[in-house]
Formats: structure tokens, C-alpha cells, sequence
């Protein structure tokens, strides 16, 4: 996954496949391309996806699915939650790369529990 990174303000988000564009919002200045490796989780959230599309066209088709329209939708939630985790995840650790790169930036603090 991929994060753009502003030095100049602070600001990060995930690098979207849709808009490529790598200005900031708030400052409007160049931002850094950070690249996060793969979760363990990402594999999951690949193959829930899939499983989902193959059942929602099962669906379409008029097959017979065991829970027909329930098993789209608790199909489709458990991808919706995969994803949720994998990018949380991938922030936290996005997080932690650019801490030790920029220590002064309070927005980049990481919180952890004991």
C-alpha cells in the first residue's frame, strides 16, 4: 500500500488508485511517496473479495446459493471489515516510519497500549 506524506504540513493519506495526484490539500506543496509492505491481513481482504464477486454473480444468475441474499451481504461486510483492519494497520505502520524520520511532527505520535 501506498501513503503520500507532506513535509511541509503534516498531512497523510493513502495514495488512491483513482486520483494520482500527488499535491496537498491543505498546502498545496509536493508530497512524499511512502510505500508500506503488504499485511498479513491484505491476502484475506483479496480472497474475501473475490469470493464475494463470485457469489454476487452466483446471485445475479438465479443459481441456488445456500442464505441466497444473506450470504452477499455477510460476504460483503466481512470484506468491508477486512479492509478496515489492513488499513489500519498499514497507517499505524506508515506512522511509525515517518516518527523516525520527522520526531517534531505531533500529528505522526503513535499511541500504544499496555
Amino acid at each position: 500500500m501506498n501513503f503520500l506524506y507532506c513535509n511541509n504540513c503534516g498531512n497523510m493519506r493513502p495514495r488512491g488508485w483513482i486520483i494520482f495526484t500527488k499535491r496537498c490539500e491543505i498546502c498545496h506543496s509536493d508530497m512524499e511517496r511512502v510505500k508500506v509492505n503488504m499485511t498479513m491481513i491484505a491476502p484475506f481482504y483479496y480472497a474475501s473479495i473475490a469470493g464475494a464477486l463470485i457469489v454476487l454473480m452466483l446471485f445475479l444468475g438465479d443459481y441456488q446459493i445456500p442464505l441466497g441474499s444473506m450470504l452477499v451481504i455477510v460476504l460483503m461486510g466481512l470484506a468491508l471489515v477486512l479492509a478496515f483492519i489492513d488499513y489500519s494497520i498499514s497507517y499505524t505502520k506508515v506512522k511509525e516510519i515517518l516518527k523516525d524520520r520527522v520526531p517534531a511532527n505531533p500529528k505522526l505520535r503513535v499511541t500504544t497500549r499496555q
